[in-house]
C-alpha cells in the first residue's frame, strides 16, 4: 500500500502556509505497478513557489517528485 502526501513550498514573504485541498488519487486499477495520476489543488495568498508529492510504497524509502501546474491552482503529476 502506498502513503501519499502533498506538500506545498511557499516563499518567506508571510507566515501564512498555503491550503492544499482536493487531493485525488486514482484508487481503482488494474495495474498495481503504476505510474498513477496525483492531482491536488493548491491555494496561498502569494506566490505558490512549487508543489510536490511525497510518497512511499509499504516500508520502502520515501520519494519525492514535483507536480505540475495545470492551470487555475491546480498541480499533477
Amino acid at each position: 500500500m502506498a502513503s501519499v502526501v502533498a506538500v506545498a513550498s511557499w516563499g518567506c514573504t508571510d507566515d501564512t502556509s498555503p491550503i492544499i485541498f482536493e487531493t485525488t488519487l486514482a484508487s481503482e486499477t488494474d495495474n498495481p505497478l503504476g505510474p498513477y495520476t496525483v492531482t491536488t489543488s493548491v491555494r496561498d495568498n502569494n506566490a505558490v513557489g512549487g508543489v510536490y508529492l511525497r510518497y512511499r510504497v509499504a516500508l520502502g524509502q520515501d520519494a519525492t517528485i514535483p507536480l505540475v501546474p495545470v492551470g487555475n491552482g491546480a498541480y499533477q503529476t
